[in-house]
């Protein structure tokens, strides 16, 4: 006896009985040493005294089955499992199908192990074990020992205890009733004699021989029923034979289709059922339970009577074996003789590369679907996919279920361009387009230069089969399997672009783009992107696409944002945006790699929600002034903050946004009671009026003004709009700036630097005296600079006045320390004609500072 083994016997109760003793030597005598050795004498002892006792408890024909979970899971991490112990009586089939029923709930199995051993009970309940040899009698059980990762919740423990039992039952039923199901199949070998003669007797000889070769096990027989037929009312129904269901049909309730929309067949569905051929191979949507966890092939074989006439029809169902699958066609019953039909109509030379390429097509159809595609559309597809050999392509071929169950799609991809992100592609192409929901698929890929994957869509819960047209969705899949650079390509043979710029930008950006953009974007939005990655290139600045796509929310909004060489680092562009009045959802970077160029350019595409909706925005009308503002910002000529709302409110552009912000910086210094952020807020609460203020300025002091409006006009305008303003403070906010621009007598505003930009500082000239908020005493006249950069002022005491500016460290208040400068600087000047005057200025960005040069 192995070391090991005697370790876990000494691990026992001392007063352990005989039987229990002789049962654990037996047990363990069945479990592979590699897996015995996993165990600890103490765990493998617990194991084999839990077997004993639900062995002594087992009755006849019921399973035992028990879970259990470590009292103490935080002392050792091998403890954080669930344990299941089964016994059954031994049956085909009994592991297979218990692991694929803890793998359909989505358990995994870290540790398992299941000895068959040969039982004997007494009359007195005790147990003779022996070892499970050909001499030896008793019954024989299954015993399986699995450990789950993870502890179950109760609800999982019941789930799956609840679908070990109906396994266990279904796989009885399925391994007594077998030899049953076997004779019936003689029975159909029978019933096909008095098929009408418009079967040939060579015909229902092969359809024998098919049932033949499921005879001889070929065919895993799981379940069995019969129906007749018959008319009702001048209705055709069909009926279940009672007492003619085994297996997993015995209860002659279970259906062998799942109906999910539509409550049973139809007339027209019945009567075809009835006209079909003498055997019909289809596929059940439903999953077997026994031995693998796939959809359940179906074999329907019509009763006739002694006149030839259909009575009913005899229903198999299991799983072709695997030799199935990897045999020849031509040693396959049924098969052959629908591959000999399409050898015989193409009418190929014997031996010729036409005839042999057509065999091979046919060897590498996919098995079950030749079992049930009709010869007509067998021969249709075959023809098609030789000529698909010659010039390998994306084809499509469809297979709709006469039921209306599912509609099987055959996919054929030139083997380079298959892979798993295209499958899922496909995927949803064909659940879109036929309305339901991929069940399964399978990939063949051997020495053929195309893949080969068909996809089962199952559309048994629509009401209706959905109407599609097979090419219009072969285009569809064809689409989406192109290579990037060759949709690139048909989207710029659409524009205006010459072949010589279609060759360059595809040399330059088709393999630029990661994988994770083709997925998202189309070749059309692509171009455009392109034009502005050249735009980047070309100014070595930052470029913007504010969009709004066609399946975006009205209140959402998208931003681009293109940027060389490095990523925009996010903590610096979203507090931007916030500010704008966008709220960010989500941030999608990519990286692009352009051919032979020395740095990347990454592109953001921000998802953003507009939260106010009581301004409506229109994305094409605010795109060029919203984008001119941002990339202001972002190249520091415009500050940010707040006051940046009125870009989407009120379309402002970022001039007059600028315009609007010195003022705001003036008066401040004017020393009103009222912070900056509140100030903001009154102006961005009420957009139109801001608005309404900015025109005011434009009707006084626009040079180019053809037809200015009169000043009592605009002002009337403005107390219109502030009659909606309910706020006493705010009220008082926007009249100030009323009074600010009306005092306003000259400003730089519209004046260019030497390259026709705007200059980068805005002056504005005041008469002191219409300023009602300035304390006393007042300037004769005063100019407020403001920029990005540096705020300045200069205060003057009389038309000829003289005296000297200087820099500030009080960013909040430098006019005070101004005005005060400039009255010391007037009874200095008293005696003499100039009178006083005095400047300051404040550094608000300081420029780097730099080492010698």
């Amino acid at each position: 006896m192995p070391k090991h083994l005697k370790n876990i016997k000494t691990a026992l109760p001392k007063n352990a009985p005989k039987d229990l003793i002789q049962y654990l030597e037996v047990f363990y005598d069945k479990v592979p040493a590699d897996e015995r050795l996993r165990l600890k004498a103490e765990e493998g002892a617990v194991i084999a005294k839990t077997h004993f006792e639900m062995s002594k408890k087992r009755k006849v024909g019921k399973p035992e089955i028990r879970f259990s979970r470590p009292s103490k899971p935080s002392e050792d991490t091998s403890k954080n499992i669930t344990i299941v112990d089964i016994v059954q009586e031994d049956m085909a089939f009994i592991v297979d199908s218990v692991v694929a029923e803890v793998v359909r709930h989505k358990h995994t199995i870290d540790f398992l192990i299941h000895p068959m051993l040969k039982i004997k009970k007494s009359k007195s309940g005790q147990i003779e074990t022996k070892a499970n040899t050909p001499d030896n009698t008793g019954d024989a059980e299954s015993h399986m020992h699995i450990k789950l990762h993870g502890i179950l919740t109760d609800i999982q423990v019941e789930e799956l205890e609840m679908g070990l039992r109906n396994v266990l039952r279904d796989v009885d039923y399925a391994t007594k009733d077998w030899l049953i199901m076997r004779e019936k199949l003689r029975e159909a070998q029978k019933t096909l004699v008095h098929a009408p003669k418009q079967y040939s007797d060579a015909m229902v000889e092969e359809y024998q021989a098919f049932l033949e070769y499921m005879y001889d096990n070929n065919f895993t027989l799981l379940g069995y029923r019969e129906y007749k037929f018959a008319q009702k009312d001048r209705k055709l129904i069909s009926s279940t034979v009672k007492g003619k269901s085994l297996g997993l049909l015995r209860d002659e309730i279970k259906p062998i289709y799942i109906n999910e929309a539509r409550a049973g067949l139809t007339q027209a569905q019945q009567k075809m059922r009835k006209g079909q051929q003498p055997i019909t191979i289809s596929k059940s949507n439903k999953r077997s339970t026994v031995h693998r966890r796939v959809p359940l092939d179906v074999i329907a074989v019509k009763i006739f009577d002694k006149k030839g006439a259909v009575a009913g029809e005899m229903m198999f169902i299991g799983l072709f074996t695997s030799v199935t699958y990897s045999r020849s066609i031509i040693d396959i019953p049924y098969l052959r003789m629908k591959t000999a039909a399409v050898l015989d109509r193409a009418q190929f030379t014997p031996q010729s590369h036409d005839s042999k390429a057509l065999k091979h097509i046919l060897e590498k159809y996919p098995r079950d679907e030749l079992f049930q595609i009709t010869d007509e559309a067998l021969y249709k597809h075959a023809i098609s996919i030789l000529r698909l050999q010659e010039r390998p392509r994306i084809a499509l071929y469809t297979r709709p279920d006469p039921f209306g169950r599912y509609i099987s799609c055959l996919v054929y991809v030139p083997r380079e361009r298959y892979d798993t992100r295209l499958r899922l592609t496909f995927i949803k192409i064909l659940e879109e387009e036929l309305g339901g929901r991929c069940t399964n698929f399978k990939v063949t890929q051997d020495d053929s230069p195309l893949s080969r994957v068909i996809f089962l869509i199952d559309i048994n819960h629509l009401q209706n089969v959905p109407k599609f047209n097979e090419d219009d969705l072969e285009i569809k899949l064809m689409e989406a399997g192109r290579v990037w650079a060759d949709r690139l390509k048909n989207a710029l043979d659409k524009t205006p672009e010459n072949e010589e710029t279609t060759a360059q930008i595809i040399q330059t950006f088709g393999r630029a783009f990661p994988v994770n953009y083709h997925e998202r974007y189309t070749p059309d939005e692509a171009i455009e992107d392109i034009q502005k990655i050249q735009q980047v290139i070309k100014t070595q600045s930052i470029t913007l696409k504010l969009y709004q796509p066609e399946n975006c929310d009205a209140d959402k909004v998208r931003l681009k944002c293109y940027n060389l060489a490095e990523p925009i680092i996010l903590s610096d562009i979203l507090p931007i945006l916030e500010h704008m009045g966008l709220k960010i959802l989500a941030e999608l970077p990519y990286e692009i790699k352009p051919a032979k160029a020395e740095e990347s350019i990454w592109i953001h595409d921000f998802l953003m929600d507009i939260p106010n909706k009581s301004h409506e925005i229109s994305v094409q009308g605010i795109k060029e002034v919203f984008e001119e503002a941002l990339h202001k910002i972002l190249c520091g000529d415009m500050e940010d903050d707040k006051l940046n709302k009125l870009i989407l409110r009120a379309q402002m552009p970022w001039r007059h946004i600028s315009l609007l912000r010195a003022y705001v910086s003036y008066m401040r210094q004017t020393g009103v009671p009222f912070s900056r952020s509140y100030i903001e807020r009154a102006l961005t609460t009420h957009p139109d009026i801001a608005s309404a203020i900015v025109s005011l300025f434009e009707n006084l002091l626009n040079p180019q003004k053809q037809k200015k409006k009169n000043k009592a006009e605009s002002v009337a305008e403005i107390d219109h709009l502030m009659e909606k303003v309910s706020s006493l403070d705010f009220d008082r906010i926007l009249r100030s700036f009323t009074r600010l621009v009306r005092a306003t007598l000259r400003t730089n505003f519209y004046q260019s630097d030497k390259n026709g930009n705007p200059k980068s500082h805005i002056s504005l000239k005041m008469d002191s005296k219409q300023i009602e908020e300035l304390p006393e005493p007042k300037p004769y006249r005063e100019i407020f600079v403001h920029s990005p950069y540096v705020e300045g002022i200069h205060l003057r005491g009389d038309i000829i006045a003289r005296g000297g500016i200087r820099w500030s460290d009080r960013h909040e208040d430098f006019r005070t320390e101004v005005l005060g400068l400039m009255k010391a600087q007037m009874v200095k000047n008293a005696v003499i004609v100039p009178m006083g005057a005095k400047g300051g200025f404040v550094v608000k960005n300081p420029p780097l500072e730099q080492g010698p040069q």
